[in-house]
C-alpha cells in the first residue's frame, strides 16, 4: 500500500467514529453505534500502527538525505574537513 493510505484509512474510522457518536445518531441506532464503535476503534488501531511504520520509515529517510546533503555541504565549504563546534 502506498505510504499514506493508512492515514487515510485512521482518518476514516475515526470520522465516522464522531458521525455515529452524535446524539440523534446513537439514540435511534445504538445497535449500528455500538457495532461502529467496535469496528472502528479496532480497524483505527491497526492503521495507525501501520501509518506509524511506514511514516517512521519515510521520515528516517528523509533525515539521512538531509543529513548526507549537511555533510557535503560543510566539507565542501569549510576547506579543511568538517566543521568543529
Amino acid at each position: 500500500m502506498p505510504k499514506f493510505v493508512w492515514g487515510l484509512v485512521a482518518l476514516g474510522a475515526v470520522d465516522l467514529l464522531f458521525a455515529s457518536s452524535l446524539s440523534f445518531v446513537r439514540n435511534r441506532v445504538y445497535g449500528l453505534f455500538h457495532t461502529l464503535h467496535i469496528i472502528c476503534v479496532a480497524l483505527f488501531l491497526v492503521a495507525v500502527r501501520q501509518f506509524s511504520v511506514s511514516f517512521s520509515r519515510f521520515f528516517i529517510d528523509r533525515l539521512s538525505d538531509v543529513q548526507a546533503r549537511t555533510s557535503q555541504f560543510a566539507l565542501h565549504n569549510s576547506g579543511s574537513g568538517p566543521l568543529r563546534f
